[in-house]
């Protein structure tokens, strides 16, 4: 199965403005799950049980896994840390499925997600928001403030974008000392989220979609309906 990745390429930005002039982030409490429809492929009557709870008692969710790109159970990734760059992401099965990104920030560079490089410190996460569509990570440190949003639109409202195999990540920073900074963010996708197995052999690729800077990777090898079992990923 060919995977596309879109790249949402942010280039060097100034992020001095007046805390007025800049685009408020997107806030919301856990108490969003009492009035969402959710996804039942996804979250069962235990899960919406704990989150009433959770609503009642005002208690933050901490999950023993964040859900980052949760489009079905073959494209499924997860970070099992309570920091975002504690651990390498991986498929719900345990297997690697790592996406890194970074931050660079006044020229020094700073982990976001992943535990590689090693050698690059980590901006320190300041917070986590597990939401029904998006998982929202807040990070702090060299005079700003930055967020990095996980949105898969899984609601039933339009069955075309519910459909959708697509999560969507932004990055949005803010400066918290009233000085201009110099920031650009990377990203980037292992191979291996599009094969069952780190072995196969892929092929990449640069479709040319107007309007979109596009990577594309996909297994070499797609034999239709030629595995069974719960162990799988996807391919």
């Amino acid at each position: 199965m060919k995977s596309a990745v879109v790249l949402e390429k942010i280039p060097a930005m100034r992020t001095g403005l007046p805390k007025s002039e800049i685009r408020p982030f997107l806030r919301s409490s856990p108490c969003e799950f009492a009035n969402c429809r959710l996804k039942p492929a996804f979250l069962g009557l235990a899960f919406g049980a704990l989150m009433a709870a959770l609503c009642a008692s005002g208690a933050p969710l901490r999950p023993p896994s964040v859900p980052l790109v949760a489009c079905d159970p073959y494209f499924s990734i997860w970070s099992p840390a309570d920091k975002l760059t504690d651990a390498d992401t991986v498929h719900w099965t345990g297997k690697p499925h790592r996406l890194v990104s970074s931050a660079r920030i006044d020229g020094q560079e700073f982990r976001l997600m992943g535990k590689e490089p090693s050698g690059t410190p980590a901006l320190p996460q300041t917070g986590l928001e597990v939401l029904p569509t998006r998982t929202i990570y807040t990070f702090e440190g060299q005079g700003l403030r930055l967020q990095l949003t996980f949105m898969t639109p899984a609601l039933p409202d339009d069955l075309m974008v519910y459909s959708r195999p697509v999560t969507y990540l932004t990055w949005m920073a803010q400066a918290t000392d009233g000085k201009s900074h110099a920031v650009a963010v990377s990203f980037a996708a292992a191979p291996e989220i599009a094969v069952n197995d780190p072995g196969q052999d892929v092929t990449l690729g640069r479709p040319d979609i107007h309007g979109l800077i596009v990577e594309s990777v996909g297994s070499v090898e797609q034999p239709v309906l030629a595995k069974k079992g719960d162990d799988l990923r996807i391919d």
